[in-house]
């Protein structure tokens, strides 16, 4: 988490891939970039970890990942507590306003 209280996806990565230099560039959270020196978060997915995936310690999302999989366990156990909602089946509209047959 960031010094102010926030975090973003990108805090997650180790701190080497966000020093990763593409094209003479560094990556950057600010919405104005120096375009002259500074990438943004479309290059760092495309650039970085698209085509370092293979190489990248993704370990730093294990907690959100298991966050989000306590999350999914709880809906699911909540669910399961419910009663089953009984469904009705509706005859098609025209039979049920006694539409006139045509010959």
């Amino acid at each position: 988490m960031g010094a102010d209280g926030k975090s973003c996806i990108e805090d997650l990565f180790e701190p080497a891939v966000l020093k990763t230099v593409v094209d003479g560039k560094r990556f950057s959270l600010e919405k104005q970039l120096d375009t002259s020196t500074e990438y943004g978060k479309m290059i760092f997915a495309e650039r970085v970890v698209r085509q370092g995936a293979a190489t990248i310690n993704f370990d730093g999302f294990q907690p959100l990942l298991r966050r989000i999989e306590a999350a999914i366990d709880h809906y699911v156990a909540e669910k399961a507590k419910r009663p089953a909602v009984a469904t009705t089946t509706t005859k098609p509209a025209a039979k049920r306003l006694g539409a006139a047959k045509t010959n």
